[in-house]
This record gives structure tokens, C-alpha cells and sequence, in this order.
């Protein structure tokens, strides 16, 4: 899976959000627009689709732990927990 690489943040203007993402050579590319500002969750959004890349990273290294790791003999709630990070991993990935 290709991510746009760099630092991922919010922009815009008050009327506006988007992600944008700096490149190491310092240009910036823009990755998704959030829509008007007018509707109070296009900020919150634009919050969520920065962290994106982070909690797709931390998911994925957070479920490869509790896959080598746990033991969740008897435990239908572990195995819930790490069935709904694969299927959430799946999502984010498209696979």
C-alpha cells in the first residue's frame, strides 16, 4: 500500500480544511480536502484523516504483538479484539 509520504496535517483557511502532506525536499502535496468549515465535523474529520497513517501503523504493530504474544485460550473477547484490528487493518489496506 502507497501512503503520500511526509509529515500529514491540518490546513485551510477558516472557511475550509484539508491534509496536506511536507515532503523531505519541502514541497507540500495536498491529500485530501475536508469540506466547508460551516459544518462543525469537517474539523474533526480532517483531525481523524491526519492521524490516519499513525493509528494504521500502531494498529498494525499493536495486532502483530497480541498475535504473537497473547494467549487467549478461553477468551472470546481477545480473539473479538483482534479479529475487529484485522478487519479494521483490511479496511485501511483494501486487502
Amino acid at each position: 500500500m502507497s501512503i503520500t509520504g511526509g509529515e500529514w496535517r491540518v490546513a485551510g483557511t477558516t472557511q475550509s480544511r484539508y491534509i496536506d502532506a511536507r515532503q523531505p525536499d519541502g514541497m507540500v502535496q495536498e491529500v485530501a480536502w475536508c469540506g466547508q468549515c460551516e459544518y462543525g465535523d469537517n474539523v474533526d474529520n480532517a483531525r481523524l484523516l491526519c492521524a490516519a497513517p499513525d493509528l494504521l501503523s500502531a494498529l498494525e504493530r499493536l495486532a502483530l504483538q497480541v498475535k504473537m504474544h497473547a494467549n487467549f485460550n478461553g477468551h472470546a473477547e481477545g480473539w473479538a479484539a483482534f479479529d475487529d484490528a484485522m478487519q479494521a487493518i483490511c479496511k485501511a489496506t483494501g486487502k
